[in-house]
């Protein structure tokens, strides 16, 4: 079934949200037809058949429901794109707008900041219109629930899992746990299936809900401070860091470029992420480490027993999810090219049936 209003066929599965961005987009002088269509056989993955004076052109969609982050823009950035993009956002900030127009990406909001670029026939951009709506503050995930989402990624099984499990694998309380599955019922990311506990209906959004918070909630929070080592050469540091772990018994797992690079070879560059399960003064003495706000080390509170990679590596590196999240907390082009690496080999999860 679909959704036909005048020059444009909308399927129901986004005929709600959508709608209003796609009659922006219909309402442009040189549009005469629009109509959705899918990329993958789920029909999760919506994109643009525009119509033309000039012929036919066809984007992808990529959603963004809540606050467009700088990480949620490398995000795209980093991914590979077989066809033009166009980010459909609650809204667009300037410096937002001014940053993927600058890539190619094309964009629309709910305020009518738009970017349109349709190879070198027809070009619109409007940017600068004040956000008509705020995000209420309620709405802002916390980091136990970043912490379940994470689990979710990591552990796809777990969504099966009774409350106590999951807030084990999620390293948070029970009480938590169950606060965060609610909320992720309530919001249409999972549903409830009967005999069978829930399952995940909207992954892509479980994911930016993942990378968002653990941009402004989940890594501050883990944060154990910067620091810089007399070690001048990272990857010596690393090994010695292994020998201190191995002979004190504690869990760690590198992350970051450092991991992607243990990983599988991706770039190394010269900083340093760790999770690790010791405190910055226990760990300072026998590591040479001296504070240092813009140090190359940064160390992060260990706090999941799935924070691991199952995959094999040298030294212990944290979960693809993780090193793609911490990836994309800059702006290095090397840097979000291994995160495009990592998410095209590592984060394609199953199809949920």
């Amino acid at each position: 079934m679909s959704v036909s209003n005048g020059q444009y066929i909308i399927p129901d599965m986004v005929a709600e949200w959508d709608q209003p961005l796609i009659e922006r987009i219909q309402a442009l002088p040189y549009i005469t037809a629009v109509r959705v269509s899918w990329r993958d056989k789920k029909e999760t993955e919506p994109r643009l058949e525009l119509r033309t004076r000039r012929g036919l052109f066809v984007v992808d969609i990529a959603r963004q429901r809540s606050h467009l982050s700088d990480a949620a823009i490398n995000a795209l950035l980093a991914e590979q794109h077989e066809v033009p993009l166009i980010v459909f956002a609650r809204y667009i900030t300037r410096p937002a707008g001014e940053r993927l127009a600058k890539a190619g990406l094309n964009f629309v909001d709910e305020s009518g900041n738009l970017h349109l670029s349709l190879g070198n026939e027809y070009h619109t951009f409007v940017l600068g219109n004040p956000d008509k709506r705020r995000e209420p503050e309620h709405r802002r995930v916390g980091t136990a629930t970043v912490q379940t989402l994470f689990a979710l990624l990591a552990n796809p099984a777990a969504i099966a899992y009774p409350a106590r499990q999951l807030a084990q694998v999620a390293g948070v309380g029970k009480s938590a746990a169950s606060e965060a599955k609610q909320r992720l019922l309530a919001e249409g990311i999972l549903e409830s299936v009967p005999d069978a506990g829930s399952r995940i209906v909207d992954l892509k959004r479980l994911e930016s809900m993942f990378l968002e918070g653990y941009t402004q909630v989940l890594r501050p929070a883990l944060v154990l401070g910067r620091f810089r080592s007399q070690e001048r050469d990272p990857e010596r540091w690393v090994q010695r860091l292994a020998a201190v772990a191995k002979e004190k018994e504690w869990r760690w797992a590198l992350s970051g470029s450092a991991g992607a690079f243990a990983l599988d070879r991706y770039y190394r560059g010269d900083r340093t992420a760790v999770f690790i399960s010791a405190s910055p003064k226990a760990i300072s003495v026998p590591l040479a480490l001296l504070p240092d706000k813009q140090g190359p080390i940064t160390l992060f509170r260990w706090f999941s027993p799935v924070l691991v990679s199952p995959n094999g590596t040298p030294y212990p590196v944290a979960h693809p999810w993780l090193l793609y999240a911490e990836l994309l907390q800059t702006n290095d082009p090397r840097a979000l090219e291994a995160a495009g690496e990592i998410e095209k080999k590592y984060l394609h999860a199953p199809s949920v049936t």
